[in-house]
């Protein structure tokens, strides 16, 4: 009894009227379903709805509506997730990449740092075998292949990777199968451990050269006893 009779600016808020009148005026003259969503505040609540409306007889519409202010709540909360998300791999310290088939489909910042690019525009779209080594090249596709077929692929490896200017990293792999939008792809975490690779050669080394001195001391008192 409130509604009946009244006009669509008698009973809503007026930016809403003035959206409600033009969808009106949208439907009868397309004569096709209507769909929108808007918001109203009161006070310190705020709703989200969304409208359908569609031809019900000659010159009237008919209008359904419903409350999705929990829906968009929970599509907010995703939305600051992911971009919680996407900025903790952005500022990751690891090397992060997305790969479909064999082409890379997204990297972050530090994987561009590891192999010497300017910009992930430069190895976004390309193969993955643009920063292996010739010498590995066989060895991580056939990896990547059998990941995202079966499964069937070691989690973690090793490979010599190739930088931009044509330097040799040696990289730490550390991959998963993942599925997105119904198609199976690889999250990949790569770390530069040249470095560390080097130091260890160098302490195996040195802990080789540390054992030869002591043998070589054990034979020397032995000679000098045989002397004496």
């Amino acid at each position: 009894e409130q509604f009946l009779g009244k006009k669509v600016s008698d009973v809503l808020f007026p930016d809403l009227a003035r959206l409600t009148e033009l969808k009106i005026n949208e439907t009868l003259a397309s004569g096709k379903l209507v769909n929108y969503e808007y918001e109203t505040v009161t006070g310190a609540q705020k709703k989200h709805w969304e409208a359908r409306m569609a031809i019900c007889g000659k010159d009237q519409v008919m209008t359904i509506i419903r409350d999705i202010t929990e829906r968009k709540l929970f599509e907010e909360r995703l939305v600051e997730s992911e971009e919680r998300s996407r900025t903790s791999i952005e500022n990751s310290n690891d090397g992060v990449a997305i790969v479909k088939g064999d082409k890379h489909l997204y990297v972050n910042r530090k994987f561009v740092e590891i192999f010497g690019y300017d910009s992930a525009d430069e190895i976004i779209g390309q193969p993955v075998i643009i920063t292996v080594h010739p010498d590995d090249r066989e060895k991580v596709f056939d990896i990547n292949r059998k990941r995202q077929q079966n499964g069937g692929a070691p989690s973690r490896y090793e490979f010599k990777g190739l930088k931009k200017n044509g330097d040799v990293v040696t990289v730490e792999v550390s991959a998963t199968k993942t599925t997105y939008s119904g198609e199976s792809m690889s999250l990949v975490y790569l770390r530069d451990v040249t470095e560390r690779r080097s130091l260890e050669e160098q302490l195996l080394h040195a802990q080789k050269m540390e054992a030869v001195g002591q043998l070589a001391g054990g034979v020397a008192h032995d000679f000098n006893n045989i002397l004496t």
